[in-house]
């Protein structure tokens, strides 16, 4: 088998682990196809993809600015490096990347909804509508658009939007591990956690080294466990807060009745309650650390 040959195959076997997002054994590919060619920008490119899905941001960051130098796509190199910078919290640099990247390429929809989440983000919300709609005109059924349109509703708390963008959003993404996460999410801020739980272990089943689907899949497990029902129930009330007006309201009323004993009933179950939902939480801890 010729050279080239040899490297076109090996980088057609990364390619697959990359599209089916195994990207351990995609870098593995990758590394060997740098053996054969040290210096090739989209394999240095392809393996900074790798690391950044995999969080890890810095060495993502160093094989990003080396496809650039070896001729990558400016577009492309600083549409990663504004992600990378946006995953870690330095919002500036992530702009000023989605900027340069626009500058090259005024018409990628994906960098735009990209962009208006960072502005959402950063508290931002004029602009942050203006690049959202903007991606939508120029590609309403783009899978990156539909993604952090999602969030943006997601974030905006607009639950009838969020079904709507996550209807559409099944219909062109490619990944069914993003399929669950995304029908567990609704599920999730919509309090069904038994139903968010078996979206999230679906995930999780199909990519099991994401440490951040299992950190959200625990995060609906705590939800959907019975010893919270009572804090369920307190949410869907309006929260602590009105469950403390509700109790003044009422003890005031059964006094102005003359029904002591009520009063103190209903006072001690209140209590109750109060003491029951702050210790929970460490119950439940010490129970699943010892499962």
């Amino acid at each position: 088998m010729s050279y080239d040959c040899e490297f076109e195959k090996i980088l057609n076997e990364a390619r697959h682990y990359y599209k089916i997002c195994r990207y351990e054994q995609a870098i593995n590919k990758l590394d060997e196809s740098m053996a054969i060619k040290p210096n090739d920008n989209y394999t240095l490119y392809k393996k900074a993809s790798c690391l950044f899905y995999l969080n890890k941001y810095n060495e993502a960051e160093e094989y990003c600015r080396e496809a650039l130098n070896y001729g990558f796509s400016i577009c492309e190199c600083n549409y990663l490096l504004g992600l990378i910078f946006m995953h870690t919290n330095q919002y500036i640099k992530a702009e000023e990347c989605f900027l340069e990247s626009l500058r090259e390429n005024p018409h990628r929809a994906d960098i735009i909804a990209t962009y208006g989440y960072l502005m959402l983000d950063t508290g931002n919300y004029r602009k942050s509508d203006k690049l959202m709609k903007e991606a939508l005109r120029i590609d309403s059924q783009n899978e990156t658009v539909l993604h952090y349109r999602f969030y943006y509703y997601l974030v905006k708390n607009k639950s009838e939007d969020q079904v709507k963008i996550l209807q559409e959003y099944l219909q062109v993404a490619d990944s069914e591990v993003s399929k669950f996460i995304k029908i567990g999410m609704v599920e999730f801020y919509c309090g069904n956690y038994k139903g968010a739980r078996e979206n999230f272990k679906q995930a999780f089943l199909l990519d099991p080294t994401d440490e951040n689907i299992l950190t959200i899949l625990q995060s609906a497990e705590k939800g959907a466990n019975i010893l919270f029902l009572p804090q369920r129930i307190i949410d869907k009330l309006g929260g602590p807060v009105m469950i403390w007006i509700a109790m003044i309201i009422t003890v005031l009323v059964l006094q102005e009745l003359n029904l002591s004993n009520v009063v103190l009933l209903v006072s001690i179950f209140y209590i109750g309650i109060c003491v029951y939902t702050w210790i929970i939480p460490y119950i439940y801890k010490f129970i699943t650390k010892y499962r």
